[in-house]
């Protein structure tokens, strides 16, 4: 197929497909631990649904609560509970600064690569970690917010170096590649959860990772020139349509000063950090306050 199908087209596809492997990997534990965590015991009654804002009528059996037992034997309490799950983002802003100079120095293929593949192996090593203390899981969320933070910096320069400037608006749509991630990924960790238990969603989610990891490298290079299947015609229009960043960067003044004086900046900036707020406000506790507070089963 060397030649038929654009490189162009098949790097879009590895993005695409590499941010939604790559949270997956974020979010898999946000629903898990619900499941890993013993259940307090209580008391069967009929007004036990008394605790619960809203009673999910499949929780009711013969007018008595059906406690549903995923398995869960971690002792964990609320604050552990809080600390594996936001240990993740601890490094994930920091890494994102030291992910542009790595990609400068080392190029894309080996930063997103090596990071998705840690990533990867931290979530196969999560089931071991749990059952042997909580400070090794914090550890391992903290290694794979670090790895995360480095994927998207390595991707916007690997824009730079491939993609045409008209098509550049269309490859960043690659990049929702996230948002797919993420609604796969619950609806999958129920059923896995309910059928095999909370350990094969972290083996399931760490072995599609080393599989894209696999195929990342047999197929994504740096830059068209490193390309040995691309055509002639391919790499010539790709040359004759971007510019060098790195080359372009060294020569430009950031204006700072008119950045933190324009509006528009600032209404952007302030905007994003909004829906950042609302959307790992919903992902990370949301399926604990669903279980917990509303009632609802793992599979709803």
């Amino acid at each position: 197929i060397s030649g038929q199908v654009p490189a162009r087209l098949v790097l879009y596809l590895l993005s695409w497909s590499g941010f939604l492997v790559s949270f997956m990997m974020r979010t898999d534990i946000n629903l898990a631990i619900v499941a890993m965590v013993e259940e307090p015991t209580q008391a069967e009654s009929a007004n036990a649904t008394d605790e619960y804002c809203f009673a999910y009528d499949s929780l009711q059996e013969n007018g008595r609560t059906k406690v549903v037992d995923y398995g869960g034997t971690l002792q964990w309490s609320s604050d552990i509970q809080s600390y594996v799950l936001a240990s993740f983002y601890w490094a994930y802003i920091v890494s994102q600064v030291v992910g542009g100079l790595a990609t400068q120095k080392l190029g894309t293929k080996r930063v997103f690569g090596y990071a998705q593949l840690a990533t990867a192996l931290c979530s196969l090593s999560i089931p071991w970690a749990s059952e042997t203390h909580y400070a090794i899981v914090i550890l391992l969320r903290s290694i794979q917010g670090f790895a995360s933070g480095l994927t998207w910096p390595a991707m916007y320069a690997l824009v730079g170096h491939w993609i045409p400037v008209p098509e550049r608006s269309r490859f960043m749509s690659s990049f929702q590649g996230f948002s797919i991630g993420i609604g796969i990924t619950y609806p999958l960790c129920g059923l896995l959860i309910s059928k095999l238990g909370w350990r094969s969603v972290f083996y399931t989610t760490g072995s599609i990772g080393v599989l894209w990891c696999f195929i990342w490298y047999l197929l994504a290079f740096d830059s068209p020139e490193m390309h040995p299947r691309i055509s002639l015609s391919e790499q010539q229009y790709i040359k004759e349509n971007t510019v060098n960043t790195y080359e372009s960067s060294r020569k430009t003044k950031v204006p700072w000063g008119q950045i933190l004086r324009s509006m528009p900046a600032w209404s952007i900036g302030i905007t994003t950090f909004g829906r950042i707020w609302v959307h790992y406000t919903f992902i990370v506790p949301g399926p604990k306050y669903m279980k917990s507070i509303l009632g609802f089963n793992i599979e709803a």
